[in-house]
């Protein structure tokens, strides 16, 4: 059957998605481009893979007739990386998920002075993700995420559960997956200073904002594996009955 529209206010995560579907919700996936202020590319966040990884650098002198070395820290860097299940229960869906992915493809390409080639580059593909607490802003001054580089994308449509078929005619077809896999490596730019220091509270709230908001949870639930594998199993159940 053929479909015109789909419901904004209707849940296809039978109650897991914390939100509004037209508006977003705070355990949505968002990624903003930092070169504009467009509205972000929002996901439900339907989370197969997370980690953060630090690593502190520092050089290391050995010395004569000195056991340990002379060590020189350099820095610490961060790298993100997660991933992310994101289903359609119908062919509008599969057309907008298909569509939000290409538009974030575009953003870890940059701006040039001119369509034409041979112009130069007039802005590098910086992007901004907010992820609940989890990929956040720990200075809480910016409202446009975390800014930082996306060093890799990589989006698969999963065959084995398949696709949405559409033609406006025998030369023209398209296909939209009706589950597409993703996942994501990120380096952090931090907006405030990373380090102690006093009346660095920015530090403090350091990285998952949860320094100052112990106790204070506000509207209280819980996620677990087997119930988004679940919820994504009846969505992925109900569209291929449709």
């Amino acid at each position: 059957m053929a479909e015109s529209t789909i419901n904004e206010m209707d849940d296809p995560t039978g109650g897991v998605y914390f939100g509004d579907p037209n508006k977003g919700g705070p355990t949505d996936i968002r990624f903003y481009n930092a070169r504009t202020t467009e509205d972000p590319i929002n996901f439900k966040a339907f989370l197969t893979a997370f980690s953060d990884k630090y690593t502190s650098n520092w050089n290391e002198t050995t010395v004569y007739a000195r056991m340990d070395p002379i060590y020189t820290y350099q820095n610490t860097t961060r790298s993100i990386s997660f991933g992310i299940d994101v289903p359609a229960y119908g062919i509008i869906e599969a057309q907008q998920n298909l569509a939000k992915f290409s538009r974030l493809t575009r953003l870890i390409y940059p701006t040039f002075s001119s369509h034409e080639q041979g112009h130069g580059i007039t802005n590098a593909p910086i992007v901004g993700i907010k992820f609940g607490n989890l990929i956040s802003d720990a200075s809480g001054t910016s409202k446009r995420g975390l800014y930082g580089i996306l060093t890799g994308v990589e989006v698969n449509p999963d065959v084995d559960t398949g696709f949405f078929m559409s033609s406006e005619n025998n030369d023209q077809f398209g296909m939209f997956p009706k589950l597409l896999k993703a996942s994501f490596e990120f380096k952090p730019l931090h907006a405030h200073l990373v380090g102690d220091a006093p009346g660095n509270d920015s530090f403090a709230n350091f990285p998952y904002n949860a320094g100052s908001s112990i106790g204070n949870l506000g509207a209280q639930g819980e996620i677990d594996n087997v119930t988004t594998q679940a919820v994504l199993a009846g969505i992925l159940a109900g569209n291929a009955e449709g």
